[in-house]
């Protein structure tokens, strides 16, 4: 019971900084992982979207882990590896419009902070991908919001 009082963030999801957020993620993709894929997205966007899918959560998990093995094919036992190579803060204009089409949509999500990752994938140092990931503050938690 202390422990979970002085650590309450290691047993939420979302991670506690932006950085910390992006990594989550990139981990989760380049080890092709869909759990800790889910992980990465705010309870209530991933909720609108089983909802929108009509899928549960291990059917959603099932789904991105079908499309992640797939890639894995193509690396041939090959080890994914990423980098951050720049981010950029977005701006609070940008913010207001993401959290408009957000209401839009009926998703109960308020981004409150957000920056934009460029992620470089290789293979044997070779470029197989690059992603740019957003990342936002909600509920006091950073989160991939744009999966």
């Amino acid at each position: 019971m202390i422990i979970l009082f002085i650590f309450p963030g290691v047993f939420r999801g979302g991670s506690a900084t932006a950085k910390g957020a992006a990594k989550a993620y990139t981990k989760a993709y380049s080890s092709c992982s869909a759990k800790k894929l889910v992980k990465t997205i705010p309870p209530k966007l991933l909720k609108y979207e089983l909802k929108e899918e009509d899928m549960s959560k291990k059917e959603f998990i099932e789904l991105i882990q079908l499309s992640l093995d797939f890639q894995k094919g193509f690396l041939n036992g090959k080890k994914l590896k990423y980098k951050t190579v720049d981010s950029e803060k977005i701006d609070k204009d940008d913010i207001k419009d993401l959290n408009d089409e957000f209401k839009e949509e009926g998703i109960h999500v308020k981004v409150t902070k957000a920056y934009e990752y460029k992620i470089e994938y290789s293979v044997d140092g070779e470029e197989f991908n690059t992603e740019y990931v957003i990342v936002g503050k909600v509920g006091g938690r950073w989160y991939c919001i744009d999966y």
